[in-house]
């Protein structure tokens, strides 16, 4: 019984893990930082230099991040820090093909 319910609470241990990895997972992060705008990953229709300057001319404050995760054959957009109506300008910015 004691091997049994070790091998339970370890196979959850890697479920969870497996899926906090895999929904970390995205397509491109930006972040603001004190430094500048920091860009991980590929912005599908965009060129980095472009999306770093749109950005910077928003004044974000430091910490805001955006996300593009997966969605079937598309990407959504998650924002963290970012005002509401920012969250607009840059989905009709990140959406629209150039």
């Amino acid at each position: 019984m004691g091997r049994l319910l070790l091998f339970g609470l370890v196979a959850a241990a890697v479920l969870v893990i497996g899926w906090k990895l895999m929904a970390g997972r995205g397509l491109f992060v930006i972040r603001i930082r004190r430094d500048g705008i920091r860009v991980k990953g590929q912005i599908p229709g965009h060129r980095i230099g472009d999306v770093v300057e749109f950005i910077s001319s928003l004044r974000l404050a430091h910490g805001a991040t955006v996300r593009g995760v997966p969605d079937g054959h598309e990407f959504r957009l998650v924002f963290s820090g970012v005002p509401a109506g920012l969250q607009q300008q840059i989905r009709n910015y990140l959406y629209l093909k150039p």
